[in-house]
């Protein structure tokens, strides 16, 4: 009879050591936002002074012609778009033209923005491996300051894709100044404007 007594106590207190063994557990949830918002940024990175030198003959001859005279350096503009984006190029101030800062200068004194084009050239992933955006840009030199065409875009029918956007893109810009057919008229000295660079939504 000890026996099945002492038994019995076994099984129930080996029931308690289970049942005293189980844990607790207890949960808590948190709420967590990516807040996205539509950022536009563009900057000249380096070649912030661009300087087209007339100092030869055969730079006179290349100016009134189609082959254009190219500037000393690159502008390298630094785009970062949340979304479909275009670039577009202006003087500053609404000028039109690059005047002579000579107040005593014989000779033309203006030349027009329509004498300046801009090629679009060695576009490149600021952050390694992120996604390239689908814009498209003029290669060759376009007359492009103060129109309403783009230098820099997403085309129209791709904006809605993944590639639309870019988390930072850098593009070299090239000047060059064509087809002036009077520039062996120019005053000497140094002809000056301001180019602003503006990004927008597509």
């Amino acid at each position: 009879m000890k026996k099945i007594v002492l038994a019995a106590a076994l099984i129930v207190a080996g029931s308690t050591a289970t049942f005293a063994q189980t844990s607790n557990t207890s949960s808590a949830n948190a709420t967590l936002n990516v807040l996205v918002s539509n950022v536009k940024s563009i900057s000249v990175s380096s070649g912030s002074t661009v300087n087209i030198n007339l100092d030869n003959t055969q730079k006179f001859t290349n100016a009134a012609g189609a082959t254009g005279v190219d500037g000393d350096v690159m502008s390298t503009l630094d785009v970062v778009s949340n979304g479909a984006y275009k670039v577009n190029v202006s003087l500053a101030g609404g000028e039109t033209s690059l005047k002579n800062t000579n107040n005593n200068a014989t000779g033309i004194t203006t030349i027009s923005a329509g004498n300046i084009y801009l090629a679009v050239s060695n576009p490149r992933q600021i952050t390694v491996g992120s996604t390239a955006p689908s814009a498209t840009f003029s290669a060759t030199g376009q007359n492009l300051i103060n129109t309403s065409n783009s230098l820099i875009a997403t085309p129209a029918a791709m904006a809605g894709n993944g590639n639309a956007g870019t988390s930072g893109t850098k593009y070299d810009v090239t000047y060059t100044l064509a087809n002036f057919a009077n520039v062996a008229s120019l005053a000497t000295g140094t002809f000056t404007a301001t180019v602003v660079y503006t990004i927008t939504d597509l």
